[in-house]
């Protein structure tokens, strides 16, 4: 015996609440497994209740069994599970948008949304395809307005919605339990319009990214591939008046490579690239030394020594020298000029 939709409907959202505290990563094997499996069950309640007619255009949310009215959430728990899907994600985008509206005009129809809710899906150009202006005010002061007051109205939602994991639904007030069953689908229509308008951001920006050029296909192609290396064959000798080769490769006359031109090309095969150094830096400092180009560095002078019979016939010398010099410049001598 099969069990009943509400039942069913309960254990797919334990699934849903599984998924959505979830360790994995959205792009892992295991995730999309799970994913898979929620959104199987999410479909197969639905396809329960469009079989079982539980629900229809002509009647009002009083008319809706108390047991029944939690599944009018059935579409806003698809859409969401939609959106954590990362593969064709613009797709997946604009399919969970469907049915988040679906939803809306679901409850717009049982009475369920508030004024402004049911005037903004009414200001839609397109029913099921609204543009961001549509969902949002362009005065920025407006805008932040809404988003403070949505927030307050999540907020208290949220409080309201905490007797869903506590109380014991039968042994309350039949009329007790609609209400909070009504609350939760307020709550999620709210979440609804948010969705939407963070959905059309995103596809907005995809929209605008980049297309990555496909690249071509390397289609192999005997004609395309470069010639392997051949001694035999060169371009330059061909193109002799007097033909070395054929067109074969096969030698027509004996031709020699020079060898200048033989160490040129050794050089140029086996060179490093660079001008390298022809000679050491000793080598260079020595000729700069030899040419006057630098001085070497003069050691300290040595100290007179009275003692020292060297440094005493140094002396001698040196005064000779210049007793030498004066008798043969006598001063002024270098003036000719009268200058002095």
């Amino acid at each position: 015996m099969s069990k009943p939709i509400s039942v069913r409907y309960s254990e797919a959202l334990k699934q849903v609440e599984k998924l959505d505290s979830s360790s994995l990563r959205k792009d892992s094997t295991a995730y999309k497994e799970e994913l898979h499996e929620v959104l199987n069950s999410l479909n197969t309640v639905k396809k329960s209740i469009q079989e079982n007619s539980l629900f229809s255009v002509n009647e009002e949310i009083d008319e809706v069994s108390t047991s029944n009215i939690r599944l009018l959430g059935i579409d806003y728990y698809i859409a969401t599970t939609i959106g954590n899907t990362v593969v064709n994600r613009e797709e997946m985008l604009k399919t969970a948008n469907g049915l988040f509206l679906q939803f809306l005009y679901t409850l717009e129809n049982y009475g369920v949304l508030e004024k402004s809710q049911t005037a903004k899906l009414d200001g839609f150009t397109s029913s099921y395809s609204p543009k961001i202006e549509e969902l949002r005010s362009n005065d920025a002061v407006r805008r932040r307005q809404d988003k403070i007051d949505d927030f307050k109205r999540e907020r208290e939602f949220r409080e309201k919605l905490k007797v869903l994991d506590s109380l014991d639904f039968n042994n309350l007030d039949e009329e007790i339990v609609r209400k909070v069953y009504i609350d939760e689908l307020k709550f999620f229509a709210l979440k609804s319009f948010q969705n939407l308008e963070s959905n059309l951001m995103e596809l907005e920006v995809l929209a605008n990214m980049p297309i990555r050029p496909v690249e071509p296909e390397i289609v192999s192609d005997e004609r395309e591939k470069p010639k392997k290396f051949d001694e035999t064959y060169t371009p330059k000798l061909e193109s002799l008046t007097n033909p070395v080769l054929s067109k074969n490769g096969k030698v027509l006359r004996p031709f020699t490579i020079v060898p200048s031109t033989r160490d040129k090309l050794q050089k140029k095969v086996f060179g490093t690239g660079q001008v390298l150094p022809t000679m050491t830096v000793e080598e260079l400092v020595d000729m700069e030394l030899a040419n006057g180009g630098m001085v070497k560095d003069s050691l300290p002078e040595k100290e007179f020594d009275e003692d020292d019979n060297e440094d005493n016939d140094r002396l001698t010398y040196k005064n000779r020298e210049w007793d030498e010099f004066t008798d043969n410049n006598p001063r002024g001598s270098g003036n000719t000029q009268n200058l002095g």
